[in-house]
């Protein structure tokens, strides 16, 4: 998207602070964390192993300038996170079908991973934010944390990356919960990996969710002006309302590519 306006950049950071006020007011502390033996510590105190290796420190550096994740607390522990991580690509297809999703640099051994090809059709490529590696606390969960959190790791990497384009994964084994992308704010979903894929080791059927740069932009003047007129709400209303709106026309239009008729009807709201 290159360098945001002056004007856009102050939008940016409205929103992130509408976002930090609501989530202030429903008592949560929120922080900005680059240190990932933090957030996968954090993440295996809840599962056996690190679920999504884009954020494991030990294949990507330790640099502020390419990731970051956005951390809630309460009094000082940490309950919930969502991480974001900067590529730069020439071509998501290649890269993705490369490991480049899950190493720095993928080794010679690794097999190539099976990519569906309408993740080719999409032209992603350039500078990429790509938000994943969220977990919660059980006794936190169903408050509309994850949605106001994904929202927030998005706008930080707009403001420090200008990205074209923020990607997410929604594995599909086993069937996740309906409308996950709308609850999330993207734009499109399409399939991803269709068959083995180098960060599972194992087949895998894997959809990809992705929002231009510009539509983060636009998100975020939506999602102020919501949080304005419903600033009595509680956070779980918010994220609801948020999350339901209609006056978005990729949201309310496309959420799953199925063909390429799909494919081509979203391309041109672009």
């Amino acid at each position: 998207m290159g360098a945001i306006e002056p004007t856009e950049r102050k939008l940016v950071e409205s929103a992130i602070s509408t976002y930090r006020s609501a989530l202030e007011k429903a008592g949560y502390e929120v922080s900005i964390e680059n240190d990932f033996s933090a957030w996968r510590d954090f993440v295996l105190s809840y599962v056996a192993k690190v679920p999504n290796s884009t954020y494991d420190p030990d294949r990507f550096p330790r640099r502020s300038e390419t990731g970051f994740y956005v951390a809630a607390k309460v009094d000082g522990c940490v309950i919930a996170v969502v991480a974001n991580r900067l590529f730069e690509t020439d071509n998501w297809f290649r890269f993705v079908r490369s490991g480049g999703l899950w190493w720095q640099s993928p080794p010679r051994s690794v097999r190539p991973t099976v990519v569906h090809p309408f993740a080719n059709a999409l032209g992603i490529d350039g500078r990429v934010s790509h938000c994943g590696g969220g977990m919660i606390d059980p006794e936190y969960r169903g408050q509309g944390l994850p949605n106001i959190l994904c929202r927030w790791a998005r706008l930080e990497g707009v403001k420090r990356w200008q990205p074209s384009w923020d990607t997410a994964t929604i594995v599909q084994d086993p069937q996740p919960a309906r409308n996950l992308p709308i609850k999330y704010g993207y734009q499109l979903e399409v399939p991803l990996i269709c068959g083995y894929s180098a960060g599972r080791g194992a087949p895998a059927r894997v959809n990809l969710v992705s929002i231009t740069g510009s539509g983060i932009i636009n998100q975020a003047r939506n999602d102020t002006a919501i949080f304005e007129v419903h600033r009595g709400e509680d956070l779980r209303d918010l994220a609801r309302l948020v999350a339901d709106r209609t006056e978005e026309t990729f949201i309310a239009a496309v959420n799953i590519v199925h063909d390429e008729s799909d494919l081509l009807e979203y391309r041109a709201l672009l």
